[in-house]
């Protein structure tokens, strides 16, 4: 999933979709790089910092950006990565993210979690990238927020009904980019090389990046 993640990051970092768009028209457009941030300047915001979270929050700092990681408990976190702690966590987070990802679990607190009030906090025209779940985003909301540019561009892995029915509006989208939940897929090696990584960790002292915060989850 790091990897997953970790292009969608370049993609909306590098303004990708405009590329597609000038290839279309056959035209040669190097307008973008003109305004191109070095990825020390964009924030990457994460909402959910388990297993998951932790290994795309490392990742994506090791491509050289700066890390926030939404958490109901404080803790220790990767180089990179400043961990956000609190009730107020998530809106903390998206409030600083250019790029906001997230890889929450579906509780009674993070239904609907991705709203209006969510996208008028982040800074405008940042991306979200969805691969939590289904259930998380408000899709009108999204839809609204992206079609007045407050939000510039959206990666969905997961929908609220799936397989996403045809006539729905996501499949059409200019800023909108849709795979069908393919985020989690991984190889068995992927998942044997985790799995004794969190050995070594334990063996260490270390806290296991293969684990889940059971009591909140995230």
């Amino acid at each position: 999933m790091a990897g997953f993640a970790a292009w969608h990051v370049v993609w909306h970092h590098r303004h990708m979709g405009n590329y597609l768009d000038a290839q279309k028209s056959r035209t040669w457009d190097r307008t973008t790089i003109k305004t191109l941030r070095p990825p020390s300047e964009v924030t990457v915001g994460l909402l959910g910092y388990g297993l998951m979270g932790r290994t795309i929050a490392r990742t994506v700092a090791s491509m050289g950006f700066p890390v926030l990681a939404a958490t109901r408990t404080e803790g220790n976190s990767d180089p990179g990565v400043t961990r956000v702690s609190g009730a107020d966590a998530v809106k903390q987070v998206a409030a600083q993210s250019d790029i906001l990802i997230n890889i929450l679990p579906l509780t009674g607190d993070t239904h609907d979690i991705l709203n209006a009030d969510l996208f008028a906090a982040m800074p405008s025209g940042a991306a979200l990238i969805h691969l939590g779940r289904g259930p998380h985003l408000v899709e009108a909301d999204l839809l609204e927020a992206l079609d007045k540019g407050q939000i510039g561009g959206a990666s969905l892995d997961v929908f609220r009904q799936e397989p996403l029915p045809s006539d729905h509006p996501f499949w059409t989208h200019p800023r909108i980019v849709i795979t069908p939940h393919e985020a989690s897929v991984t190889s068995p090696q992927a998942v044997t090389d985790a799995l004794v990584r969190s050995i070594r960790e334990l063996d260490a002292g270390e806290r296991p990046t293969a684990t889940v915060d059971k009591t909140t989850g995230y």
